[in-house]
């Protein structure tokens, strides 16, 4: 939500303005993010998934910011130290912003691609999502899969604090 004029015509539809601010937006602020985080009891994935931190955050890219933070996905939002949280906050930020940039991420299904019908080559870049089995970048250990908030969460058992 780039601008409070684009907020103004949010009021016009209540549910949009539960949504929080695009990682982005200037409106993105550290604070506002932590003091979210801290009063939450909800695992990190769900919490990034119900789009009230942080609007936009689609399965993906929050297990590619959450692997980047080297956060468990299934560890609570009020346990999180403010260091931590400040990592979350820049790895959200520079994974939408290399997603952007390179075009999202088209998977086999081709379901989303670019406005020219394009594929996107940010699944090129992907550590986690995806990669089941398949050795961590960092580590060598084999990435994990289970479910959280009932979407598929891919992670590292080692790099993200198992």
């Amino acid at each position: 939500m780039g601008s409070s004029s684009t907020r103004r015509d949010y009021q016009k539809i209540p549910l949009l303005l539960q949504l929080g601010p695009e990682p982005l937006s200037e409106d993105f602020r550290f604070h506002e993010f932590w003091l979210g985080l801290k009063g939450s009891q909800k695992p990190l994935k769900a919490l990034l998934l119900e789009q009230r931190l942080a609007a936009g955050v689609g399965n993906i890219y929050a297990d590619e910011a959450l692997f980047r933070a080297r956060l468990s996905p299934f560890r609570r939002g009020r346990e999180l130290t403010e260091a931590e949280a400040q990592r979350l906050f820049a790895a959200l930020k520079k994974v939408l912003a290399e997603a952007l940039l390179l075009g999202g991420s088209t998977l086999s299904d081709r379901t989303y691609q670019q406005p020219d019908g394009l594929p996107g080559s940010f699944q090129m870049r992907h550590a986690v999502y995806g990669r089941t089995g398949l050795p961590c970048p960092v580590c060598g250990t084999p990435i994990a899969k289970r479910v959280v908030a009932g979407r598929g969460t891919h992670f590292c058992p080692r790099c993200q604090g198992f």
